[in-house]
């Protein structure tokens, strides 16, 4: 399939499986979206400020789908210097960055970044890891690069090529659009993906790594704590690394759950 078709199959399971009502879930979706159209696409410059303003006000509910959330930085400025990271020019990449819309609003995100893959424009400015707060996308993206820094170790053991790789950066899906859909009205080709059910949020990963395959990535990587690294492996993805917080550079700008650890993740798309 070419990413026109993925993209199509993926807004036709999900709006079946959301009318089917099959599940308490799919019922409360139906309702939400009252008669409204679903509709799926890349990430463009037409949408992405609503893009940001949707990540950013699902800090309250949801953190940062796979990262550790919020951050004293985000909650000082409202979110400004997410937004600022995500419409950046080049953060994140618009050829496998998916967006579900409900009418207008911005309804689930799966956002993905070639930031340390040498081949992209911004490699340079994120490369040094000891450059905390001086990189292109600014503090928040700072406080990303050291973690998937303190990974490279891992991935590089794991025979993981940055050359060929992409992380998987944020995903959000709202409250009303969160749980499970019918398995037999959204179909999945993943061998990894064995559940009888998916959400919206395992659906947007199955399809993103279709568009990364085409788009020529050999694998995907990702870091989340402890307590979203199941929904990351729900969605195929293996821990290679794990750090306790307490070990953590003191330097990086994340909000720590005590006990918890920093879960770096990585799975194949060969």
């Amino acid at each position: 399939m070419n990413k026109s078709q993925v993209l199509a199959q993926l807004q036709t399971e999900l709006t079946a499986a959301i009318a089917a009502k099959a599940t308490p879930a799919a019922l409360r979706m139906h309702q939400a979206l009252d008669h409204q159209r679903l509709d799926v696409s890349l990430l463009s410059d037409e949408h992405v400020k609503a893009v940001a303003s949707f990540v950013c006000s699902n800090f309250a509910d949801e953190p940062l789908g796979v990262s550790c959330g919020r951050t004293p930085e985000s909650d000082k400025d409202n979110g400004e210097q997410l937004a600022g990271f995500i419409e950046l020019v080049g953060a994140m990449d618009r050829a496998t960055s998916i967006v579900v819309t409900a009418g207008n609003a911005v309804v689930a995100v799966a956002l993905y970044d070639a930031h340390l893959n040498p081949s992209t424009e911004s490699y340079d400015a994120v490369a040094d890891p000891s450059r905390v707060f001086a990189t292109v996308g600014g503090r928040i993206e700072a406080s990303f690069v050291v973690m998937d820094h303190l990974a490279l170790p891992a991935l590089t053991a794991k025979g993981v090529s940055l050359n060929k790789c992409l992380e998987c950066a944020i995903g959000v899906t709202d409250s009303m659009y969160r749980g499970s859909l019918a398995g037999a009205a959204v179909g999945s080709s993943d061998a990894k993906v064995t559940k009888a059910t998916l959400s919206i949020f395992q659906r947007l990963s199955l399809a993103a790594n279709q568009l990364a395959k085409l788009e020529g990535y050999a694998g995907i990587y990702t870091h989340s704590h402890d307590g979203s690294a199941a929904r990351r492996a729900e969605c195929g993805f293996e821990v290679i690394h794990s750090i306790p917080y307490n070990q953590l550079p003191k330097n990086i700008a994340v909000t720590p759950v005590e006990g918890r650890n920093m879960m770096f993740m990585y799975q194949s798309l060969q």
